[in-house]
């Protein structure tokens, strides 16, 4: 598994000082990044919105393998479409 957004920051102190609860998880190399950050997030504390088709990796079967990762991290993140995701 790859490095969170947390590892070797002080992202979450920094977040929580100013009041964020809620991360919104989209971007690349789901298999890496947004996995272990989708994790570590929700063990810190956070509710972790993780956007279905917002995110995506580098793979011969990259639509199987989302479907893998959104089903895999439905428990620590809430998992909705793009489109689902309420911003307020």
């Amino acid at each position: 598994m790859g490095a969170s957004i947390f590892a070797g920051t002080n992202l979450a102190a920094q977040l929580k000082a100013v009041g964020i609860r809620r991360l919104i998880v989209a971007g690349a190399s789901t298999d890496d990044g947004i996995a272990a950050s989708c994790r570590e997030a929700a063990e810190r504390g956070f509710e972790v919105v993780l956007a279905a088709d917002a995110h995506t990796l580098h793979a011969r079967d990259a639509e199987a393998q989302i479907a893998h990762h959104n089903a895999a991290l439905s428990g620590p993140a809430r998992v909705l479409e793009a489109g689902e995701v309420a911003f307020a």
